[in-house]
């Protein structure tokens, strides 16, 4: 399990608007809610993997409650649009959820750092006063 991020930023309207999604039925868009919400506790985070190797089919779809048939044929369906994807190892991992962690690790370097984003610290406090 990930403990390295406590939460994770949903905003509706990326999900309402991502069109790839839209596309998707309903079974599919379920399914990747389930994988996105598993591999926010997995490690890597935002991989579907435990010990840093693949989960398998079997056990993904014992994870999500689907019967392997089901959830072999609704996986094809989400990787053929492009919704998910994969390691070279084969390790199913979300874009999204990968990008958004390496913020998240940039970030709380910057603040172990105790200087914050480093992007403000230019504008300095004498800047925030002439400006106010």
């Amino acid at each position: 399990m990930s403990a390295s991020m406590p939460y994770t930023k949903w905003f509706a309207s990326d999900w309402l608007g991502d069109h790839l999604l839209r596309l998707a039925d309903l079974s599919e868009r379920g399914l990747w809610a389930d994988l996105l919400n598993l591999m926010m506790m997995c490690d890597p985070y935002g991989h579907l993997s435990t010990a840093g190797r693949a989960m398998t089919d079997e056990e993904v779809a014992r994870l999500t409650g689907t019967d392997i048939g089901t959830y072999k044929a609704t996986l094809k369906r989400i990787e053929d649009r492009g919704i998910l994807s994969r390691t070279p190892e084969g390790i199913i991992y979300s874009r999204r959820l990968v990008r958004d962690h390496a913020a998240f690790a940039k970030a709380s370097e910057y603040g172990k750092k105790g200087g914050g984003n480093p992007n403000l610290r230019k504008i300095g406090r004498a800047s925030c006063r002439e400006r106010v």
